[in-house]
């Protein structure tokens, strides 16, 4: 007879119950029997996120379901579920990105929202749409977000989980300091069941009436019958479990208090003064309150601990084996190890507020799987949870948090499930400063928080350094000068070149012919020839031209030399491009010089080069013909070798590093049915040197349909018939021969080779093209076919950016076509629309859906309006699809309100970012840094990484040296200077058109976008400027009827 629990995890998909440990699978049994309200509190590190999968999971028929989580953990959350739920299709999963991202809400199973997006007040829209839901299973992940009652986010989430049956709230420190931190979430988790929050805080926070001048106000933070508040929360909501006591195997954590005295203690009396004398000011007003003191205080303290700090670190980096995390507060401390760790030429990552939360995944990732990685930089509110970094082996504290709460997520990210070593945490606290009182207050916290949660008393236990780190620290020399003093200085001379422009260099005699005409070539000297025209997909200009391949530009509307496979591209997420790189580039030259093989046929109809074993033409379908034709004997036409990626769909050359030629594929449906059956005969797959025996499925496929997960690259398969097979994989695992993980269907040698031959064609797409195919959500057999479906639908166009005077040209069209008005809504409400609606997110004026200049606001007021389109109902028309806006979560009186014009003005966020890609060159800009982050292209140059080096770095001086050895050392020294003063993004990196506007390249989506350091830029457009010029020139010339202009030099 099955059990409690086994009948539980009968419910559960086959691959997520055999993941889970005994203790996980106690705690969903904890919270079935609870009829699905729990406080998930392990410490941090104990798996709660596949817990609170697996718990919503069982009650799936209570779905749909709400995820709640901070704004850092959104793509987190839906990797795992990808990974645990393969049921659950890409389509399935809504996340709301805005305020007014509401179309989705009442289709998808599963939503995801942040507490941030929920606390701001133009977040109405989809407040609304989630109450309306009705959603019965709500999962709220680092609840402690809510733990003040008073907060605007608070208010927002605990109505929503309290109108839910199942409840599941998810924190390894529900109570970070002090037990009225609890109440919110248990308010949302049961209601009334702890009392009112008058007896709560009088029962357990020791609350007390204190005046404040002629007020008196309710004192709430001690704390008070801690004991029988723990042994309630357990009995009634809460499971919690620590790792000392379930994960054994994990080895545990020693602390280290490394007490030092800093060398300049002058910075201490200057603090000291200051605080006594109340001369503590902050940025922007004079604030002598205690809270602006002890800050500032603390910004002092970490200003004076860089110089030590940074000496610390470069000790423990003199060890090539060691990786370790460095927790800070000020953006100055970690300015001052990123810059120490540039010039000991250490990689590193840094993760603080700045870092977009799509990229903060991308640089666990790297991280996690580079050796060559050393340090992680990471800010102690921005990168302490949801984070794992289990891969190194020491955590240091160079600055102090007050929260225990806190100081304990960020130890946890490399002290959690799969760490393997021992992990020494080392504290830096300096004596006699703001940081041995901040050691105090979390000392005396955390018995706080450890009665309230485990009711045992537990203190912040850590030995003392030893006697070599106290005397590093303490000998350090202090640097806590901020502002550099060179700011101000000439940097006209350290750029100036002090040769005269008409005197040769030495260089000129010594670099050979073809070097010097290349440099002539690039600096517009004389006329590019049509071989010179090509292949700016490297720094470096081929030597020689085969004369019988061809070429093309690469600003061709079809054929890119880019996007060839062969061209290693950026790539954060993939380890293997780096090491394929020489291999790839020397079949390249091979492929370019080396006679053809006799293994291809070349069609008689295109002439493309076929492989023998493809029965009809991969271009054209002419089928093979009768007699092959003799490779030795081919034209030069036909024996031109493709290199361009659409060309090459189905043929894949496997090079190993050293770029040997190891194996040849070809697309099973593409083979014949003879051929294809006695390969399946063949032996199971050979994995990591190991035969993997698979028994044959009961359903064997001949293709599969795939589709992308917009979220996280995963790919899910379907069958012919359009149905979901539920499984799912990552291309890159096939691409490194991972599949041990992989489903026993995809293991199966024939199945397995349709997803290889997958990968290897969707590897042919550049990164913006697989974006592109991604986010229109179609199903496809060959990703490059479906790519090229999609592309020749769009439209070309010569102009850059629609314009607002074209939007409400377009408006008062349609105005006047429906029957409709025109109104003007802009996003900052008057001051008129102030004093009478207070809680206005918007204003809309109607105007004469007549078009004419008096409808368009001057260019004064025209930055905030634009032009929208209402129908005779009221409903407002969608900017970019001209649809009437609909949504059946939310009321006729919502949609309808002038005051919810802003919000209304799209129907979806696909028609809003379809809209802001054609009018907006910034949200253009951001999109394609968040695929290519600010790498080149053409050349490879990481110009965004480059950009921060330079910002973060103070001294100006070396701000000079750095941009005199790039590759930007060739600008006008003009240009130099101001990227040395006031560096920014655009000085260093552009977004360009591959098309060219001129050609018809305007308003294009992001797959004719891409990234160009601003010398490739110049190049680039250099050469576009020429071909412009000679296009006009031919078209006068047609026109004239002078025909000397088609003539070309020999």
């Amino acid at each position: 007879m099955k059990t409690h629990i086994e009948s539980i995890l009968e419910e559960l998909p086959f691959k997520l119950r055999h993941k889970l440990m005994q203790f996980q699978k106690e705690g969903i049994e904890y919270a079935v029997n609870n009829n699905g309200r729990v406080l998930l509190a392990d410490e941090m590190g104990l798996g709660k996120t596949i817990q609170a999968i697996s718990i919503a999971y069982y009650y799936k028929e209570d779905w749909p379901l709400l995820i709640i989580v901070p704004s850092s953990l959104r793509y987190c959350w839906i990797e795992e579920i990808e990974k645990w739920l393969p049921d659950i299709h890409p389509h399935d999963i809504n996340l709301i990105m805005m305020g007014n991202d509401a179309k989705n809400i009442s289709t998808a199973k599963i939503s995801i929202v942040t507490y941030g997006l929920l606390s701001k007040s133009t977040s109405h829209i989809v407040k609304e749409a989630l109450t309306n839901q009705k959603f019965q299973v709500i999962i709220c992940d680092e609840s402690h977000y809510i733990k003040n009652n008073k907060t605007a986010s608070s208010k927002a989430v605990v109505p929503l989980v309290q109108a839910a049956e199942r409840r599941i709230l998810l924190s390894g420190t529900p109570a970070l300091a002090k037990p009225v931190e609890l109440f919110p979430q248990l308010d949302a988790l049961c209601p009334k069941a702890f009392g009112s929050w008058w007896d709560f805080t009088a029962r357990y926070c020791d609350a007390k009436l204190e005046w404040f001048g002629r007020m008196k106000r309710r004192k709430v933070d001690g704390a008070s019958n801690l004991e029988e508040l723990q042994t309630k929360l357990v009995k009634m909501v809460m499971i919690r479990r620590e790792k000392k006591d379930v994960l054994t195997q994990l080895p545990p954590k020693q602390r280290q208090k490394v007490l030092f005295e800093l060398k300049d203690s002058e910075l201490k009396k200057v603090g000291i003064t200051l605080v006594d004398q109340g001369q503590i000011t902050s940025d922007d007003k004079q604030d002598t309150t205690t809270l602006g003191l002890i800050s500032k205080l603390l910004q002092l303290t970490g200003e004076a601990k860089v110089g030590p700090v940074k000496d610390y670190i470069n000790m423990l980096i003199e060890n090539e084996n060691l990786k370790f995390l460095v927790f800070a507060y000020h953006h100055v401390m970690m300015n001052g190890i990123q810059q120490l760790l540039y010039e000991k030429k250490v990689k590193f990552i840094r993760i603080d507020g700045t870092v977009p939360p799509a990229d903060r995944q991308m640089y666990v990732t790297q991280f996690q799987s580079d050796p060559s990685i050393k340090v992680a930089i990471l800010s102690i509110l921005a990168a302490g949870v949801g984070l794992t970094l289990t891969a190194a082996k020491l955590v240091v504290f160079a600055e102090m948090y007050w929260t225990p709460g806190v100081m304990v997520q960020c130890e946890d990210r490399a002290h959690r499930i799969g760490q393997t070593s021992c992990v020494p945490v080392h504290y830096l606290v300096a004596k006699g400063t703001m940081d041995e009182w901040v050691w105090s207050a979390v000392c005396k916290k955390t018995v706080v928080t450890s009665t309230t949660l485990s009711g045992k008393k537990q203190e912040l236990e850590a030995e003392s350094g030893d006697k070599y780190q106290v005397e590093l620290l303490s000998n350090a020399e202090v640097n806590y000068a901020v502002e550099d003093e060179n700011s101000d200085m000439d940097l006209s001379n350290y750029f100036q070149s002090q040769r005269p422009n008409d005197q040769k260099s030495i260089l000129d005699f010594l670099t050979p012919p073809t070097s010097r005409n290349k440099s002539a070539v690039d600096t517009g000297k004389r006329k590019r020839n049509n071989s010179e025209e090509i292949n700016l997909s490297s720094s470096k200009k081929p030597k020689t031209v085969n004369q019988d391949i061809v070429i093309l530009d690469s600003d061709s509307e079809n054929e890119d030399f880019l996007d060839s496979p062969f061209i290693s591209s950026h790539s954060h997420s993939s380890p293997s491009n780096k090491s394929d790189q020489n291999g790839s580039m020397k079949l390249v030259k091979e492929a370019m010089t080396a006679p053809h093989q006799k293994n291809h046929w070349s069609c008689m109809a295109c002439t493309y080069l076929n492989h023998q074993q493809l029965p009809y033409c991969e271009m054209c379908d002419t089928k093979t013909p009768v007699t092959p034709v003799d490779s030795n004997n081919r034209s030069g036409c036909s024996s031109r070798k493709p290199l361009f990626k659409q060309r090459r769909s189905s043929i894949e050359y496997q090079t190993s590093g050293d770029g040997e030629n190891i194996s040849q594929s070809v697309n099973s449906h593409h083979l014949s049915p003879a051929m294809t059956e006695s390969q399946e005969n063949k032996t199971s797959p050979i994995v990591n040197n190991k035969v993997l025996n698979i028994s044959i499925p009961e359903t064997v496929y001949k293709i599969f349909l795939y589709c992308g997960s917009r979220y996280t690259g995963r790919i899910y398969i379907f069958d012919e018939n359009e149905e979901a097979l539920n499984i799912n994989f990552v291309p890159l695992d096939i691409e490194l021969n991972n599949i041990d993980d992989l489903p026993d269907l995809l293991k199966y040698r024939p199945h397995l080779r349709l997803i290889q031959n997958f990968v290897r064609e969707w590897n042919l797409l550049t990164e913006t093209k697989r974006r592109l195919l991604i986010n229109r959500g179609v199903l496809f057999i060959n990703p490059v076919a479906a790519y090229q479906q999609i592309s020749s639908k769009q439209t070309s166009s010569t102009q850059r950016h629609k314009t607002k005077e074209d939007i409400s040209q377009a408006a008062a069209k349609l105005a006047t076509s429906i029957n409709g008005t025109v109104r003007q809504i802009s996003k900052k409400p008057t001051e008129e629309s102030n004093k009478t609606n207070d809680d206005s997110y918007g204003i809309a004026q109607v105007i004469n859906p007549t078009f004419s200049k008096s409808a368009i606001p001057c260019k004064s007021k025209q930055a905030h309006f634009k032009a929208s389109v209402v129908n005779n109902e009221g409903v407002p028309l969608c900017l970019n699809c001209s649809q009437p806006y609909s949504n059946s979560l939310l009321t006729t009186q919502t949609i309808t309100s002038n005051n919810n014009a802003w919000q209304t003005r799209f129907c979806s966020l696909n028609c809003a970012d379809s809209h802001w890609t054609k009018t907006d060159s910034g949200y253009c800009r951001d999109k394609i840094y968040q695929i290519e982050h600010g790498v080149c292209q053409i050349c490879q140059f990481d110009a965004h990484s480059f950009y921060k080096q330079i910002k973060d770095t103070v001294d100006m001086k070396v701000r000079v040296k750095l941009i005199s050895e790039s590759k930007f050392s060739k600008l006008k020294s003009k240009v130099k200077e101001v990227m040395a003063r006031k560096p920014v993004e655009g000085q260093f990196w552009h977004v360009d058109h591959i098309k060219p506007v001129f050609e018809g390249g305007g308003m294009c989506d992001i797959d004719n976008m891409r990234t160009l350091c601003v010398i490739c830029h110049q190049k680039v457009t250099s050469q576009q400027a020429s071909k412009r010029a000679q296009v006009r020139k031919l078209a006068g010339a047609a026109g004239s009827g002078d025909i000397t202009a088609f003539f070309q030099k020999i």
